[in-house]
């Protein structure tokens, strides 16, 4: 008797015993659900090779790194605006809120504020622009409640942007839609098993030992850490999409059993033996295809690949271990609801497939080529905003109706060495003459006349000047992901190395795109290699 006979046997003897294991351990996987934690930020993933990751982590250690959002109030008085101001100051987890001055950025402090008050750039025709400072980033829990907080307080008169918003956005998108994508998901899968096999208790079967694996494969993601928000997403659907052929398969094999004239335990044994090596061998494949993606530069192919991997290797347990012993208890249910075919017999299609292969064969190598160019002319997007930012939908209606009234805000923050005021200024100066700069703020540039640093509140000095390093907000009338914004960056970092060293970073949503749109094309080439 070989191994795989010996283990078949094995596995039909005890299958109620494990069946009990399988079903114990998937009630501790679900209670593990809850505690696992979604990274709904994409550039945590970049490489610590990355720029952008090198200046977060500068920045981080020095200044820190908070969450922001624009909010524009519609039709509000000077005096409202200023209430609303102070409201929004004194709820929990708002650092600061900048408004109605010549300063646009939320990150300068106060007494950068007074140069050009009397502009009142950030209130307009009955608007009024406030630039929210949180506590924690983007992506914080904390964040992500002020910010509810915020707009059960302003209700519909406010408008929101800003990373901060997106973060949230994409929470909230994703948690209320992928649970429809899921559902319509399993119910097209549901819907194409009852066509495509002759019992309407078969599907049945697959799904429930498929859905097993799934649950567990969710509830061990605890022991990662963190996934990210499209691994946590997908996986479920994929897992499912790969792996329900191997229930298939060993359905079948149990029916080839009983049509030798083999009891039923003695058919789910020869059933589990010729499944182990033909479903070990398709579920490696497509383990050593996911885990290809490990190779990747940027982490959420890690992420991925491991999660995605760990659920093909939890089908391949679920299907030779748990589903004999509920093969045997659903069997006379799929045999009480077998039903006539709903689709003809494919062997003249095969015979058709057959006598056209050659001709398939040519024009396979005849396309391959134009086909793959052409492939490689599609037009991605990699941003944060990209993924909530679609046409029509509220998050795009929003800031197009603050950058209407207000113009487009991308910040970029400079972090480098502290050094003297003259050849800071001198840096700002001419990054203000660049035509895609809307405004430059650094303590030099921004000090009032005749006031010493010294005079200026050690609170407020340390958001400029901390540790040894400067930091400066540029603004630029640019969106956050174009040719023209990548080109920006480009320049302005040769600009921060001429003026101010080597050991100089240049953090933004612009920069933490453009370097992920880089790394993942060259990963792309890795991974597919």
């Amino acid at each position: 008797m070989s191994i795989s006979e010996k283990c078949a046997d094995f596995i039909v003897k005890y299958r109620e015993k494990i069946s009990r294991v399988f079903w114990g351990l998937l009630g501790i996987s679900l209670i593990l659900c809850l505690f696992v934690q979604v990274n709904y930020d994409l550039s945590k993933y970049l490489p610590n090779s990355s720029l952008t990751q090198q200046g977060i982590q500068k920045m981080e250690d020095s200044f820190g790194y908070p969450g922001t959002a624009r909010i524009m109030l519609k039709d509000v008085s000077m005096g409202e605006a200023l209430s609303y101001k102070e409201q929004i100051e004194h709820i929990s987890g708002v650092d600061r809120v900048s408004f109605s001055t010549g300063s646009k950025s939320a990150y300068a402090p106060e007494f950068m504020e007074e140069k050009e008050k009397e502009k009142d750039l950030d209130y307009k025709d009955g608007n009024a622009l406030f630039h929210v400072v949180f506590v924690k980033g983007d992506s914080d829990v904390q964040t992500k409640k002020t910010l509810r907080e915020i707009e059960s307080l302003l209700g519909d008169k406010a408008v929101y942007a800003g990373l901060a918003v997106q973060s949230k956005t994409v929470e909230e998108q994703v948690s209320s839609q992928m649970g429809l994508i899921l559902a319509l998901g399993l119910g097209f899968i549901f819907l194409i098993l009852i066509i495509m096999t002759n019992s309407y208790g078969e599907p049945f079967l697959f799904l429930i030992t498929i859905l097993l694996a799934v649950g567990l494969n969710r509830g061990t993601n605890v022991f990662l850490g963190k996934v990210s928000f499209i691994t946590n997403n997908v996986a479920a659907i994929l897992q499912i999409a790969v792996s329900m052929d191997y229930a298939i398969f060993l359905l079948h094999s149990f029916e080839t059993g009983l049509e030798k004239g083999m009891d039923k335990e003695k058919a789910l044994s020869y059933a589990v033996g010729k499944s182990l090596s033909t479903i070990l061998a398709s579920s490696l494949t497509t383990v050593g295809g996911f885990l290809a993606l490990c190779a990747m530069s940027f982490g959420i192919g890690k992420d991925m690949g491991i999660v995605l991997a760990k659920g093909v290797v939890f089908s391949l347990l679920t299907v030779i271990f748990f589903m004999p012993a509920l093969l045997l208890r659903m069997w006379n249910f799929v045999e009480k609801t077998r039903h006539k075919p709903f689709v003809p017999s494919f062997k003249p299609l095969a015979k058709l497939a057959y006598r056209l292969s050659p001709l398939v064969l040519i024009l396979t190598i005849l396309f391959v080529y134009p086909l793959n160019i052409m492939q490689g002319m599609n037009d991605f997007r990699f941003s944060n905003g990209a993924v909530v930012k679609g046409e029509g939908t509220k998050i795009s209606e929003m800031e197009e109706e603050i950058n209407g009234v207000f113009g487009e805000e991308n910040l970029l923050i400079a972090i480098y060495p502290e050094g003297r005021n003259d050849r800071e200024k001198a840096l700002g100066n001419l990054l203000t003459s660049l035509p895609y700069v809307e405004n430059v703020q650094s303590l030099s540039s921004l000090l009032p006349e005749g006031v010493p640093e010294f005079m200026v509140p050690k609170s407020s000095l340390d958001l400029v000047r901390k540790d040894g390093y400067s930091r400066m907000v540029i603004t630029l009338n640019l969106p956050g992901e174009s040719q023209e914004s990548y080109k920006a960056v480009s320049t302005i970092r040769q600009i921060l190395k001429v003026y101010t060293g080597e050991d100089s970073y240049l953090v933004g949503d612009t920069t933490a795109t453009m370097d992920m749109e880089n790394i993942l094309r060259t990963d792309n080439a890795k991974v597919n290699t």
